[in-house]
């Protein structure tokens, strides 16, 4: 094994530090969940990190969440889910995700969990 890049936390040297971390299926992207926190004008700060790895990692976008996982990939990494509240966010691709524009949502109240199938038809499964 060998260091591929360091990523640092969304909410630096003041946030709550790191609680999970998951890569992609193919090891493009990087998942990093830190603890909630209030920001100082009482809005929630981000704190899920989505990273674009590599020589030199970027940012892909950053968002609040509630539980982890939250973002789970297609094995292709062609489509990606976030679990938002009441409803489950469908991506086609990082593109989309970076926008913040969700190809469709699938609504359901009380979403529990979630699970994005393998192999070459992406399916999902919602748990209540």
């Amino acid at each position: 094994y060998e260091v591929c890049c360091e990523l640092p936390t969304l909410g630096g040297e003041e946030g709550q530090g790191l609680r999970n971390f998951q890569f992609s299926p193919q090891g493009t992207f990087a998942t990093c969940y830190e603890l909630p926190s209030a920001a100082e004008d009482s809005d929630a700060a981000p704190n899920l990190g989505v990273w674009r790895l590599g020589p030199s990692p970027s940012l892909l976008t950053a968002l609040e969440c509630a539980q982890w996982p939250a973002l789970k990939w297609s094995e292709d990494e062609n489509w990606c889910c976030l679990l938002g509240r009441d409803e489950l966010q469908v991506f086609q691709g990082a593109s989309e995700l970076e926008r913040g524009a969700p190809t469709g949502a699938i609504p359901c109240e009380g979403l529990g969990a979630f699970e994005v199938s393998r192999g070459s038809t992406a399916r999902v499964a919602l748990f209540l």
